[in-house]
């Protein structure tokens, strides 16, 4: 998921980074961290038409970070 073009300055982070790193528990929300400024809708759009799938939460929590719930 990381080598989509529109997440290249990213990191995954939180929970999920957690559960890939030791599947210790199944994830159902992204938290991903930028060093810089981005724009919301490029991000739910391009992983919208990646995976096909709806997005029902997303918000942007500080400047640099945004939440994603995907179904």
């Amino acid at each position: 998921m990381m080598k989509i073009p529109e997440l290249k300055g990213f990191s995954l982070v939180g929970g999920t980074a957690l559960s890939l790193l030791y599947g210790h528990r199944k994830s159902v929300d992204l938290d991903l961290f930028s060093g810089e400024s981005f724009e919301n809708t490029i991000i739910i759009d391009s992983l919208k038409n990646k995976f096909k799938k709806k997005i029902c939460y997303g918000r942007k929590t500080t400047p640099l970070r945004y939440f994603l719930l995907c179904e």
